[in-house]
């Protein structure tokens, strides 16, 4: 066809005009347009654990990528050091010990508890059936074996106090954390202090003869354990980040629970030194830990302030914890999704 000098310009002038119109609905409407993803690290407490699968889980699923995130988990050295990484703004999230958390806090760390995932406390009593150890006033008269200022240890104390029985009628024996289990597997002692997903599994493992584990959760002791928390700052200035973190993170827990064997084989395959076995076990105790009287019926990770009265109580009594803030300032409900 022949077009003139004049038409020609006209015309492509108004493909122009068109392109651009479809580049701004384009624009608007999202299509064609990619935004690049949010980077994010998390820092766990230690080397991978039971309790660690469901965050993993949800990176390996593609939760967090759905979210628009660009997710790194992180091994740590421990509680407080995940504390003072987050205070720091080392890491955007920190998976660690709630009452190391307000510990931190306490003593002036900018961080914040914004999700909690394991609710009852981890301590526990290990023994082995033999020794007949099912019920406080069994530990009378009996010698257990702890690690001076361990968390364990601590519970343990509060397992005393809080049910009436003075420690003095216990044998309390301080041994070195590495080699605590081997006094109980060598008979040296009736008890030994421990975790749930922990010391009860291992022994269990470990050992032919029948074992008791008692929950002290089961006898008054509140401690929340396994939470999630970040600096105020990032709760300030990027809440919609937070909250989508904390949205595929809870998908996570949900959906990993069913399905322990498989979470430890995704756990494997992220952290090759990790073993698969072991990692199945330890989650397998986990559900049992998810909620408290006062959270059942909620998301998980929500949290009751009398779960929190609880935690501090126990830090102010047995770890020396001093602060006159009150319980709300140590965590937030605000990111977690109700459904």
């Amino acid at each position: 066809m022949f077009w003139s000098k004049s038409a020609t310009g006209t015309k492509i002038k108004k493909v122009g005009r068109l392109l651009i119109a479809a580049f701004l609905l384009a624009t608007t409407l999202g299509v064609g347009v990619s935004r690049a993803a949010d980077a994010v690290t998390l820092r766990i407490d230690w080397t991978l654990q039971g309790f660690h699968l469901p965050f993993v889980w949800a990176l390996d699923k593609g939760y967090y990528a759905a979210e628009g995130l660009d997710v790194k988990i992180l091994e740590g050295r421990g509680s407080g050091n995940v504390a003072q990484v987050i205070a720091t703004k080392g890491d955007s999230f920190g998976e660690l010990d709630a009452g190391s958390a307000a510990l931190a806090r306490s003593k002036g760390a900018p961080i914040k508890v914004i999700s909690v995932y394991m609710q009852k406390t981890q301590g526990a009593l290990v023994s082995f059936k033999e020794s007949e150890i099912n019920k406080p006033v069994d530990v009378i008269g009996k010698t257990v074996a702890t690690s001076q200022g361990s968390t364990s240890g601590n519970l343990f104390r509060a397992f005393l106090k809080y049910n009436k029985i003075s420690e003095d009628k216990v044998k309390i024996q301080s041994v070195d954390p590495n080699a605590k289990m081997a006094t109980l597997l060598q008979g040296k002692v009736d008890a030994i202090t421990g975790l749930v997903t922990a010391e009860c599994v291992e022994i269990s493992l470990q050992s032919s003869k029948p074992v008791t584990c008692m929950h002290l959760s089961e006898y008054n002791v509140k401690a929340l354990s396994i939470a999630l928390a970040a600096h105020e700052d990032l709760l300030k200035q990027k809440p919609d980040l937070v909250k989508r973190f904390v949205r595929a993170t809870q998908r996570g827990w949900e959906e990993s629970i069913k399905h322990p064997a498989e979470a430890a084989k995704i756990g494997k395959k992220h952290f090759p030194l990790a073993e698969e076995h072991l990692l199945k076990a330890k989650f397998e105790q986990v559900p049992a830990l998810l909620h408290t009287d006062a959270t059942k019926g909620k998301p998980i990770g929500w949290m009751a302030q009398s779960d929190w009265e609880g935690t501090i109580s126990f830090l102010k009594d047995f770890v020396g914890m001093k602060s006159n803030e009150p319980v709300t300032a140590f965590y937030t409900n605000d990111f977690i999704p109700m459904k």
